[in-house]
């Protein structure tokens, strides 16, 4: 139930970042992505452990049809960070999530956690594989490529995608202006 009242906030945080900020057909995706991921922490934080926790967002513009399915994956992909989490050997924990600029057009979501000791029980991180489904849904309508890559200590997942470009005869298609 935790599980799904987190993925209502986020489309929640989505929704109220897209439209408290008016928008002239792009949207800053670096802006949007602090509010909504700031939000998922908030909500994903209950317990009493603490974190490094690192953001950093490059500007990046990006239409609503592709901002909105960034936005729910990088919520899905930070809330799945918090639900396996683990501490390591060293005692350190950490969360690290980036937007960077890859070339012209090209961008990379980057969410990197420790793993080891986890901080909830087994019994508390069943997972039915939806966040996984949600997550390469998501990658498809943003055109992007998924990256992962596991180790002990830590579960790194990237996205590289291409901000799409205007395309008036995508916009206008399936209407009839008769």
């Amino acid at each position: 139930l935790k599980e799904v009242q987190m993925r209502v906030m986020s489309i929640a945080a989505v929704h109220r970042a897209l439209y408290s900020e008016p928008t002239s057909g792009r949207v800053r995706a670096d802006d949007l992505l602090r509010t909504v991921i700031d939000s998922t922490i908030t909500a994903g934080m209950t317990d009493d452990r603490t974190i490094d926790l690192q953001q950093s967002y490059a500007p990046v513009l990006l239409y609503p049809d592709q901002a909105v399915p960034l936005l729910l994956m990088a919520s899905e992909a930070v809330t799945n960070a918090l639900k396996y989490m683990g501490r390591l050997d060293t005692g350190e924990a950490s969360l690290s999530i980036t937007l960077s600029v890859e070339g012209d057009h090209r961008a990379r979501l980057r969410v990197v956690n420790t793993r080891g000791v986890p901080f909830l029980p087994a019994d508390q991180v069943l997972g039915s594989g939806l966040g996984r489904s949600l997550i390469a849904g998501f990658a498809t309508q943003v055109g992007g490529v998924i990256e992962l890559e596991e180790s002990e200590d830590y579960y790194d997942f990237q996205l590289s995608f291409e901000a799409a470009s205007f395309d008036p005869e995508a916009s206008s298609a399936g209407l009839s202006l008769e």
